[in-house]
């Protein structure tokens, strides 16, 4: 179901109107989208609506949390700054966790408590090493299975060349054959004619 072709397509009433019709994974993804919409086309407030009708479906989207965290930080509304972070901090990806403690250690680095921002950069490094982990591990899964794939079509291959070959040869064996039972038809018609021949020539000296 393309959510982002009814964002694009319909404005916030309209969407507020046809939502309720919609299961709640699939309203989560549409406002959630539609917020991200409204952000790019600086309707600051309307995505801020929107977001928040994603988490009302459903809380557990850290990804949408991410999203209202930045704008609030965006427009320095750090207190409802420190109510989304925690929650992402505590059920978001590696990813998600990353960009936090990187946001949280500028903000301490420029209220000079360097000690603050030394702690999230650290705890920033390491969420950073997490996610540049799970890519490689994926990288990895992903080559093998590409591996696996080219084994599989190298054993077609050859299965399939083998079975040309065969088929080849007994094409080959079976014009050799052929023209080998040609030349023996041939002879034999040949000594065949040469006996009629004479038969012919005996009979007519045996005729009186």
């Amino acid at each position: 179901y393309d959510t982002t072709a009814l964002v694009t397509r319909y404005t916030y009433t309209e969407l507020e109107r046809m939502t309720p019709a919609l299961p709640d994974y699939l309203q989560g993804k549409l406002w959630q989208n539609a917020g991200v919409w409204f952000c790019d086309r600086r309707d600051t407030l309307t995505a801020l609506r929107c977001y928040h009708r994603a988490l009302s479906v459903d809380t557990t989207q850290t990804s949408t949390w991410l999203m209202l965290g930045l704008l609030y930080e965006k427009q320095g509304n750090l207190l409802a700054v420190d109510t989304i972070y925690p929650k992402i901090l505590a059920q978001g990806t590696a990813s998600q966790v990353s960009v936090v403690h990187q946001l949280l250690s500028e903000r301490h680095q420029k209220n000079n408590d360097f000690i603050g921002a030394a702690r999230h950069y650290r705890n920033y490094q390491a969420a950073a090493q997490q996610v540049i982990a799970a890519r490689d591990t994926r990288k990895i899964l992903e080559l093998q299975a590409e591996h696996e794939r080219l084994k599989a079509a190298y054993r077609e291959y050859r299965r399939t060349t083998l079975l040309v070959s065969v088929i080849l040869v007994l094409t080959v064996l079976a014009i050799v054959i052929i023209l080998q039972g040609r030349r023996i038809i041939h002879r034999h018609r040949m000594r065949l004619e040469k006996q009629m021949e004479a038969n012919a020539v005996l009979e007519e000296k045996m005729a009186p």
